[in-house]
């Protein structure tokens, strides 16, 4: 497995530095910058970085490949089948990934022109520095996110979030569980002190509240037929979807999750969010 992740991360950082040499097209447009401005020193821009478009989608057709090949041992003898279908799931990352890059990789992944339009000199970051902040702050968390298979073992089997299931938990679950609490209070805490400093604080509480809206109120209208499972591609894609400034940390953090997504759809398929119920589970209620 370690040789494989090797190739694997040898060969994205390849597309990367390919990727790096694609030019941005600048929308000249103020209404772009002031959508993704994140502040004079983190994301000030009129342009369209195509190049980290490319990277991006790359990145998600490679995930998908390197779950069948290195994490289930390509027993499948097809890099782009999934649990559910052979071919559909693969074929949606190039509907998912323009959507998602738009709606918050183009602000978390590092391109030379990020903050252009601070100063007056049109200001470029040297390509080494956007190869460096996307190789290392965001790719190895996308591959150890990647790696989401494997936590599925040992006491985690049991990590369950029910009433019933809970109660049966071993102690180190209970310690798991704290430190996932913890960590996910600490990232909460980080992202709402980079919302706030950027002035995007009430946007970004306004457009989780419009994801909430949306999830309940699909929830509400199908209740009768349908039940509610959380992937966890769901999970990484909602975290994903919130995460809107780039840093190191908010890097991180994105990437394990897109990478966490990635792994859910290539290993079980992008299933539906709400499963319609069973006649017996209708009856019981």
């Amino acid at each position: 497995m370690i040789g494989v992740t090797a190739i694997f991360y040898t060969f994205s950082c390849v597309i990367l530095f390919a990727t790096i040499w694609i030019p941005a097209t600048n929308t000249k447009s103020d209404i772009w910058r002031l959508i993704f401005y994140r502040g004079d020193d983190v994301v000030n821009t009129t342009y369209l970085p195509w190049g980290n478009l490319v990277y991006y989608l790359c990145m998600n057709i490679i995930g998908h490949w390197y779950v069948n090949v290195s994490n289930l041992n390509f027993y499948r003898k097809n890099i782009c089948k999934t649990n559910s279908n052979r071919w559909l799931d693969f074929l949606l990352l190039p509907l998912f990934a323009p959507i998602l890059f738009i709606l918050s990789s183009i602000i978390v992944l590092r391109a030379d022109t990020d903050i252009a339009s601070t100063g007056d000199d049109d200001y470029r970051y040297p390509w080494w520095n956007c190869f460096m902040f996307n190789a290392f702050a965001w790719q190895i968390a996308y591959f150890i996110g990647l790696q989401f298979t494997h936590f599925d073992k040992g006491p985690m089997v049991h990590f369950v979030l029910t009433p019933d299931k809970i109660k049966k938990w071993p102690k180190i679950l209970f310690v798991i569980s704290g430190v996932i609490l913890i960590l996910a209070l600490a990232i909460l805490g980080y992202m709402i002190y980079a919302y706030w400093i950027s002035g995007m604080f009430f946007y970004y509480l306004a457009w989780c509240f419009i994801i909430m809206a949306i999830f309940g109120l699909i929830t509400c209208c199908v209740r009768k037929t349908h039940k509610v499972h959380m992937h966890h591609y769901t999970v990484g894609m909602i975290v994903i979807l919130t995460i809107g400034y780039q840093s190191i940390p908010a890097a991180i953090v994105h990437a394990f999750c897109n990478g966490m997504m990635i792994e859910g759809g290539s290993r079980w398929g992008y299933d539906p969010v709400w499963i319609r119920k069973h006649p017996q589970e209708n009856k019981e209620e």
